[in-house]
């Protein structure tokens, strides 16, 4: 109901119809008539009052828009309509509409209290008790619980706004990272490009100016042989006048005249002998390598392939291309079919251990081995099929690799010989029975040929499935051979620890000369050889004829790597300076002889540029010490080797 107010004469209150809008205005009309004529009742009742709404005479008008986000203060905070069912009151200090049941007074009001209770009420808001609640109250609790959970909300929204900017933070300098890397990995390869582009250009005018320093060097030994004998010469001269004019006597037997060791000669090696390569026809045959299961469901799918003709069977190919002369196979990659992903992944298998165990340092330093990634299967249909004589010794084939054949089906022959003449291996013929399995090492096709003629294959179809690791990259493979300063270069495919997948190969163990195996550099593209420092360095080398039998062994090793692997590129690296002048009196005589007579001869040896930045630049001719270890590992002063800067 509508409050009353006293005025000043203190008459019954009326409504200030003067501060209610016109509507409600009507509304407490009607709501005073129906209480007039009929006895006061309880609001729960069926004939109780309408809603008894005031309104402050502030409130905005109803044609304009009104803000969502303020509070309504002529409807009750609950937001709901009792349906006539309860008194509306409105707070004397805000102006604030309540339902009577919201503001607490559950008693049962009529007019008359309604309109003295309007005189002084102040809704549940503003009204603020003058007495202070017992510590116990249940308020206090809520009152305490609610600024916990308020301080415990505050405090948690202000760790997760920190660990959001943190981890934006953090994903921008991620970000910033990942970009720094690439930019450094394109770099990186953008050196290796150009280092590998300038490999061909060998000599250059440091090479040149390092000759000359030998040539003098040489000079100037020669120079003092000269005075020497000289010397020796103007003695026994004297000697002679001496005695030409002393009295006639039996003379004593003159002393021959001392003269220079006659030069050794470079030992030449007969091209009709051959060099053992150490490698045989064939290196395993395993029978009934498959099942008499598995060898069905293998050849019931190897009979729904359309193959392509050749010459004297037919082809179909799988996974990475395998070009050969003659090849007709599609040049599309084509991926490996399920049915055949098992039989090559245990022929991977067998590839990894024959690798591991040949270099068994490969599993120490994480190398990987060569992968089976290429199929080729062979089909030959009736006895007047045949393959010709040839080896698999395309570059492209990984030179430490093997090649693994399955047989299927009808029973062959395979007719092995012997490449050149100069070797003593006599040719050979293995049986090709079904399921079988035979292993031949990719370093053997350069030594042997093989071949099923006509008439060598059973009646009935055979199929022979071949695995081989083929890459575009094997064409760069290297073999490194050389002692300690080689130590930390390893092969892989980590860019930064290794020369990279664009380089693959293997590096050989050779501290001195006569410790190079010319062997492990068949089947490779690159050889490089950095060896001689041992010795040269032995305290038996004395001089130039010393210096020139150590060099002739040398060209020996060399001869042999090149009769073994006549396709390869030979590089040869100088003795490296260092810090005794002893020894680097014979380093710089071996390097001229490998100067002018190797690279100038018939090996088609390639001499390695830049040793010259090795040198001290205080011009003393000694091994950088910025560039060398200081100490060795027993803590004795390291006259030799390269530090990681050096290297």
């Amino acid at each position: 109901m509508p409050p009353k107010t006293h005025n000043q004469k203190g008459s019954t209150p009326k409504i200030q119809r003067s501060s209610i809008p016109k509507s409600h205005q009507r509304q407490s009309e009607r709501i005073a008539a129906a209480s007039a004529s009929q006895p006061p009742a309880s609001p729960k009742s069926s004939n109780a009052p309408e809603e008894f709404v005031i309104v402050d005479q502030a409130t905005k008008d109803t044609n304009q828009p009104e803000d969502e986000n303020k509070n309504k203060k002529d409807v009750c905070p609950c937001g709901k309509s009792s349906g006539g069912q309860c008194w509306v009151l409105t707070c004397l200090d805000c102006k604030q509409a309540w339902h009577q049941a919201c503001a607490g007074l559950k008693a049962v009001l009529d007019k008359t209290a309604v309109d003295s209770l309007l005189t002084t009420w102040q809704c549940p808001w503003c009204y603020m008790c003058p007495f202070t609640k017992p510590g116990g109250h249940m308020s206090n609790k809520n009152a305490k619980a609610i600024q916990a959970k308020v301080i415990t909300t505050a405090a948690v929204q202000s760790i997760t706004d920190s660990i959001a900017d943190e981890n934006r933070k953090l994903s921008d300098m991620i970000q910033h990272l990942e970009d720094r890397i690439g930019s450094l990995n394109s770099d990186i390869d953008a050196i290796q490009s150009t280092q590998n582009a300038m490999s061909e250009r060998v000599i250059r005018i440091a090479d040149i100016e390092t000759h000359l320093q030998h040539q003098l060097l040489g000079q100037a030994a020669l120079d003092q042989k000269v005075k020497s004998l000289q010397t020796t010469l103007a003695s026994i001269q004297n000697e002679i006048t001496s005695l030409s004019q002393a009295p006639l006597h039996v003379n004593p037997p003159m002393p021959p005249i001392p003269s220079l060791p006659p030069p050794l000669s470079t030992p030449s090696i007969s091209t009709t002998v051959g060099v053992d390569h150490g490698q045989v026809a064939v290196a395993d045959i395993l029978e009934d390598f498959i099942d008499v299961e598995e060898a069905s469901s293998l050849t019931t799918f190897l009979d729904s392939l359309t193959f392509t003709d050749e010459n004297g069977h037919s082809v179909v190919a799988f996974g990475a291309p395998y070009k050969y002369t003659g090849s007709r196979s599609t040049d599309e990659v084509q991926v490996i079919p399920d049915e055949l992903k098992a039989l090559a992944e245990r022929i991977n298998c067998l590839q990894k251990d024959a690798y591991c165990s040949q270099y068994p340092d490969s599993v120490k330093y994480n190398r990987p081995h060569p992968d089976i990634n290429s199929i080729l299967i062979n089909k030959y249909a009736g006895n007047n099929s045949f393959l010709p004589s040839h080896s698999d010794d395309e570059d492209s084939i990984h030179p430490e690799s093997s090649i693994f054949t399955v047989s299927l089906g009808a029973k062959c022959t395979i007719d092995f010989a012997p490449k050149s003449v100069g070797y003593s291996d006599a040719p050979s013929s293995v049986p090709c029975s079904d399921r079988s399995l035979y292993r031949m090492t990719r370093k053997s096709q350069d030594f042997f040929a093989h071949e099923i003629k006509s008439g060598q294959t059973e009646p009935g179809t055979r199929y022979s499935i071949t695995f081989r690791s083929v890459s575009r990259w094997n064409v760069n493979s290297t073999c490194l051979v050389g002692d300690s300063n080689t130590g930390p270069l390893h092969f892989g495919t980590d860019k930064r620890r290794t020369f990279g997948e664009t380089m693959p190969g293997q590096r050989f163990w050779a501290p001195k000369i006569d410790s190079i195996e010319p062997p492990v550099c068949c089947a490779y593209k690159n050889v490089v050889i950095m060896c001689g420092t041992n010795d040269v360095r032995q305290p038996d080398v004395n001089g130039p004829h010393d210096i020139e039998v150590i060099y002739n062994l040398y060209h020996t090793k060399l001869t042999e790597i090149r009769k073994l692997n006549p396709r390869c590129k030979i590089y040869v690296c100088p003795v490296l300076p260092t810090k005794c002048y002893r020894i680097n009196q014979g380093a710089l005589h071996f390097n001229s002889l490998i100067f002018t007579k190797l690279v100038r001869g018939d090996l088609g040896v390639q001499y390695v540029r830049g040793f010259n930045d090795f040198l001290d630049e205080d011009g003393s001719g000694l091994l950088s010490k910025n560039l060398s270890k200081q100490f060795d590992r027993h803590s004795r002063p390291d006259l030799l080797h390269l530090n990681l800067s050096g290297i």
